[in-house]
Order: structure tokens, then C-alpha cells, then sequence
């Protein structure tokens, strides 16, 4: 089961982040559905090694600067940033708590037009 305190947490996070990206105008858009674990749009090999047949599907997405590709790839490491004062720890503290709910994490990004991190957590 999902601790609601750090699926808040989770959540927060990425909201800062998006509203960090449109400094000079935009939108956030939060979505949240139910996917049927045959429809997931994620390779076997990053889905957690559990029966799961319904998934809670949490997307957040933002119409700011986005995120380059070389980047992309450390932006779930722990004190990475790109932000002057920022710590580095607000993208692993996200991760890390949906790695530890058995859920994964994906991210679309284009520099330029936005980016959209998306949550896939069991459903119980």
C-alpha cells in the first residue's frame, strides 16, 4: 500500500519542478488514470517483478523549458541539479519513494516545449 504522506511528497515535488520550469508563463496538467497492466507503455524489463494486473498511472507535465537529453539521464541522481540553489535531492527523493512502492518512473522531455513525468504505481 502507497504511504499517502510520500505519494504527497511525490507529488509536491514534481509540481515545484514544473512550476520552476514555466518561471516565464506555461501550464502544469496532473493526470491520473488506471492502466490495465497489458496496456502499459513500458518494457517488461522495467516493471517490477510482481503479478501486478492494474496500475495507477499519475502524470505530471509542463509546457517549460524542458530537459536536454545529456541531462536527462542524472536528473534521479542525488544532489544533481541545474537549478542556482537547488539541491539535487528533489528528482531522487521522487524516485526513490516510487522505487520503494514497487512503482517506476518515466520521463518525456523536449527542451524548448516541456516535459512529462509519468508514475506507474500498483494498485491494490
Amino acid at each position: 500500500m502507497v504511504d499517502s504522506s510520500q505519494l504527497k511528497q511525490v507529488i509536491w515535488n514534481l509540481l515545484i519542478n514544473a512550476s520552476q520550469a514555466i518561471s516565464d508563463g506555461g501550464e502544469v496538467q496532473i493526470r491520473l488514470e488506471k492502466e490495465d497492466n497489458r496496456l502499459l507503455p513500458l518494457p517488461s524489463s522495467l516493471l517490477p517483478e510482481r503479478n501486478v494486473k492494474e496500475w495507477v498511472k499519475i502524470a505530471v507535465t509542463d509546457s517549460g523549458s524542458g530537459i536536454a537529453p545529456e541531462e536527462k539521464e542524472k536528473i534521479f541522481e542525488p544532489f544533481y541539479t541545474t537549478k542556482d540553489g537547488g539541491t539535487g535531492l528533489g528528482l531522487s527523493i521522487v524516485h526513490k519513494i516510487v522505487e520503494n512502492h514497487s512503482g517506476v518512473i518515466k520521463v518525456e522531455s523536449e527542451v524548448g516545449k516541456g516535459s512529462t513525468f509519468t508514475i506507474f504505481l500498483p494498485s491494490t
